[in-house]
């Protein structure tokens, strides 16, 4: 993972704040950072991969019509289901509303975040969880994916040994 850089979709539609969090998350992470300023646009652009996104509640402000972060959520959990590599998506946000943060939660959002003066450290103490949790999940697929290569070593040795065994029998006097 050390050589892999985080891809981090940022979603948001305040441009000028999407451009602040984007330089402090790349100078911070040295991460991949991508900003939308709708989920619309975000969505288009799943195909890249992201391992993190960070989205805003209310996506509304420019234009009018745009899915808000919960319906996002949604979206994501439905695109994300059967897929190897899991999104974690994290809710940052100025909605300091305790039924958005629940309805949030159980649609699958990762954290709940309020934009404020603490927003910022918050920010990276879930970024670095969530570097940890796809750290541990790839070594605990190696570390499985090398179990299995053992068992295979291990058949196949046995197979060797017991085919010499029947093959030679003046071997084993």
């Amino acid at each position: 993972m050390a050589a892999e850089k985080l891809i981090l979709f940022l979603v948001d539609d305040d441009d000028m704040y999407l451009q602040v969090l984007k330089h402090h998350i790349e100078k911070k992470f040295e991460a991949i950072v991508h900003t939308y300023t709708t989920s619309e646009i975000c969505l288009t652009n799943l195909h890249l991969n992201p391992d993190i996104i960070i989205l805003d509640y209310a996506l509304n402000s420019v234009y009018h019509d745009a899915m808000d972060g919960v319906a996002m959520l949604k979206e994501i959990n439905k695109r994300n289901i059967g897929k190897e590599k899991e999104v974690y998506t994290v809710m940052l946000t100025k909605q300091d509303d305790v039924q958005v943060a629940v309805d949030t939660m159980k649609n699958g959002a990762y954290d709940y975040i309020i934009k404020g003066p603490t927003a910022d450290k918050r920010l990276e103490i879930v970024i670095s969880n969530i570097r940890k949790q796809i750290i541990m999940k790839k070594n605990l697929q190696e570390a499985q994916a090398m179990k299995k290569v053992m068992f295979l070593v291990a058949l196949f040795i046995l197979a060797i040994s017991m085919g010499l065994y029947f093959l030679y029998p003046r071997l084993n006097q």
